[in-house]
């Protein structure tokens, strides 16, 4: 099943504000009716969890790690 996207500028650079986003490009998107943030062009977090990101209760590794877990069915559906 294909994903359709479309991107959105975010109001101001979500990395400029969240230090573990520094150095990566992070966009908003829609798929299948909900938003995501799409970083690098090769990866979906939901909202809570940039703002978790931000608030430090996890890593970018750690959000890596949801990503993947969502990728294998283990965090829920699109």
């Amino acid at each position: 099943m294909e994903m359709a996207m479309e991107p959105r500028e975010p109001p101001r650079k979500i990395s400029e504000v969240i230090p573990a986003l520094e150095g990566h490009e992070v966009d908003f998107c829609f798929c299948h009716g909900k938003l995501w943030c799409q970083i690098d062009g090769m990866m979906l977090a939901k909202p809570d969890e940039i703002k978790e990101l931000a608030r430090g209760v996890y890593s970018f590794r750690e959000l890596i790690q949801l990503f993947e877990k969502m990728r294998a069915g283990e965090r829920g559906t699109l």
